[in-house]
């Protein structure tokens, strides 16, 4: 966002123009043009909840396959998040894959169906 041009405050595309066409910009020659641009924290801010964001969907479901295939006594050491919530989550998607693989092609590929439409209703973006 453009914060000011030349010292002047800008509110508007409508105030860049002006100073642009009329004001500071017109005859300053663009190496001693100033323009303060209001810089992001850490880049584009991602307004999209976590839950909808299909990278930390991806993230949460390779953390359910890992869940599934290493031994229960072991789930422990691999699942690391500070909210219980997800761990639960990350838990109960990864018992479902397991379950899925020991009866089979057919209900493996059900349930796998049923992450993929998950996922599609996720969104990614650059910032995801």
């Amino acid at each position: 966002r453009i914060v000011s041009v030349c010292g002047m405050p800008v509110k508007s595309i409508h105030d860049v123009s002006i100073a642009e066409g009329e004001g500071c910009l017109k005859d300053m020659p663009e190496e001693s043009a100033v323009v303060v641009v209001e810089q992001a924290p850490f880049g584009k801010r991602n307004r999209t909840p976590p839950e909808q964001r299909g990278w930390v969907f991806l993230e949460r479901f390779c953390s359910m396959v890992k869940v599934a295939m290493v031994d229960e006594s072991e789930i422990d050491r691999v699942l690391f998040s500070d909210s219980p919530k997800l761990i639960a989550k990350i838990q109960k998607g990864g018992a479902r894959l397991r379950r899925a693989a020991i009866a089979g092609e057919e209900s493996l590929r059900g349930v796998l169906e049923d992450f993929f439409s998950e996922l599609n209703e996720k969104q990614f973006g650059s910032t995801s």
